[in-house]
């Protein structure tokens, strides 16, 4: 096809001197009389290539222009197996449709809207960075490079000052209900290491029901436990001061954790249900935290069964991502 596609492009080339050219999104040079392969359009079933313009009932498989179609409305050269239109399993090239907010070419089967969102509005290595998760402790992150640090119990994604003063929005990376949400608006959020703002340090007493005390918040008793310990309530406390947790009634995990987030920047509550990729948060520097970054962690199964959301030859999640696109989510934006 990709054959009879290219001998056809040429011939109308030929016998359209006259005819100017532009540049599309891909930086393919092509005349502005489109000609394309509608071989996946509703209106064939014969796999031939076919001329779509006189309307779209035509089943006399002719070679046609279809510029006019439901298909394409801006007149533009495409051709038809690159739409959102692709059910064919083809790589493809995406970068002019909304799945893709990095420009690449990126392929559309791989996908997968039941697994997770990239939480943060970021891409690593050009606005923000990792620091990996080491969940069995061994000081190894997912692809042997070193985690954040030994026994790191999520991924750290870091920005700059600047970017937390101008916002960063923190996304759902599945859709559920918030389970908790400590919000303190008031709360110093540009905790650095050391600090000795009240807010930064350790709690002034031990660890109970709805505490609030220094970086540390908690729950209040409830039916939080896991369930092979044996108990009926539980409490869980956490050093991020401002915090979201979501119970995800679809995909592939049962909850995420999102961390250290900007004081006042909380926009839902508990019992509020989120939509995957809808924003919650900005990201801050609030609680036991050494800089701006959003702490991302995942429980596969149950309260606090961490998971590694990322897959490497180094484990403990070796060959299943739990990303919406493998091991680069933030190449895409599925919403």
């Amino acid at each position: 096809m990709r054959f009879i596609y290219l001998l056809f492009f040429f011939i109308v080339s030929f016998f359209s001197l006259s005819c100017n050219e532009q540049h599309i999104s891909s930086s393919v040079v092509v005349p502005t009389v489109e000609v394309i392969d509608d071989t996946t359009s509703d209106n064939n079933t014969t796999g031939e290539v076919i001329d779509d313009t006189t309307s779209d009932n035509n089943t006399t498989g002719e070679v046609i222009d279809d510029t006019t179609s439901d298909n394409n409305t801006t007149g533009e050269v495409i051709d038809d197996t690159t739409s959102d239109n692709n059910t064919t399993g083809e790589v493809i090239d995406d970068t002019t449709s909304d799945n893709n907010t990095t420009g690449e070419v990126i392929d559309d089967t791989l996908i997968n809207t039941t697994k997770l969102y990239w939480p943060i509005d970021c891409i690593p290595g050009q606005n923000c960075t990792i620091g990996h998760a080491d969940i069995n402790s061994d000081g190894l992150a997912f692809d042997c490079s070193k985690p954040g640090y030994t026994g790191h119990e999520g991924i750290d994604i870091s920005i700059s000052w600047e970017q937390m003063d101008e916002g960063v929005n923190v996304y759902a990376a599945q859709s559920g209900t918030v389970l908790w949400a400590f919000d303190n608006p008031s709360a110093y959020d540009r905790c650095i290491a050391n600090d000795k703002h009240q807010d930064c340090k350790a709690p002034s007493s031990g660890l109970e029901p709805n505490l609030n005390d220094g970086y540390a918040v908690c729950t209040e008793l409830g039916n939080y436990c896991r369930k092979d310990s044996g108990y009926s309530q539980c409490f869980w406390c956490f050093y991020g001061k401002n915090i979201v947790v979501i119970r995800h009634d679809t995909g592939s995990v049962e909850f995420t954790r999102y961390d250290h987030l900007k004081s006042g920047s909380i926009l839902i509550k508990e019992g509020d249900y989120v939509s995957r990729g809808q924003k919650i948060a900005e990201v801050g520097s609030a609680g036991h935290s050494t800089g701006p970054h959003l702490h991302f962690e995942v429980w596969l199964n149950d309260y606090y069964d961490l998971a590694e959301p990322f897959s490497g030859e180094c484990g403990p999640n070796y060959n299943n991502s739990l990303w919406n696109y493998e091991n680069t989510p933030w190449k895409i934006n599925t919403e």
